[in-house]
């Protein structure tokens, strides 16, 4: 993916995730403090595709998936719901965005508690793996 269009999806992702109205933070592992993050975060995910997208619960980081997950997940919560029930009845792990993040109450409404999720950035252009996985 070009920077550009990762660019693009970090936008689209924080624009839904604003509709939605999730509580998020964005992470610019680009940044000399954040390489510990970014490093986690890859050895979590196993992409180097950007942005990613985590749900932090307690001291978890869970790997929601990449921009185009995100995006699935959206477009599952807008099925009628006889065409969801059906697509369940087929892949009982079919999920949808509203089922992602109302178990960890970042839908509000869902819980009163209320997690963060974390999107990650890379503004550098830097993929690759780790060998090690730094504490934060």
């Amino acid at each position: 993916c070009t920077k550009p269009a990762q660019e693009k999806e970090q936008r689209r992702a924080e624009d839904l995730l604003l509709a939605k109205r999730v509580d998020f933070e964005i992470i610019d592992a680009s940044e000399p403090e954040n390489r510990g993050v970014r490093r986690a975060m890859f050895d979590i995910s196993g992409e180097t595709t950007l942005p990613q997208i985590f749900i932090r619960y307690g001291p978890m980081l869970y790997f929601v998936g990449v921009w185009e997950r995100l995006e699935a997940l959206n477009e599952a919560d807008a099925l009628p719901p006889p065409l969801l029930r059906q697509i369940k009845s087929q892949d009982p792990d079919y999920l949808t965005f509203s089922e992602v993040f109302e178990c960890v109450g970042l839908v509000e409404g869902s819980h009163e508690r209320r997690m963060s999720l974390s999107s990650v950035s890379f503004s550098d252009g830097q993929n690759g793996s780790f060998d090690q996985v730094e504490d934060t």
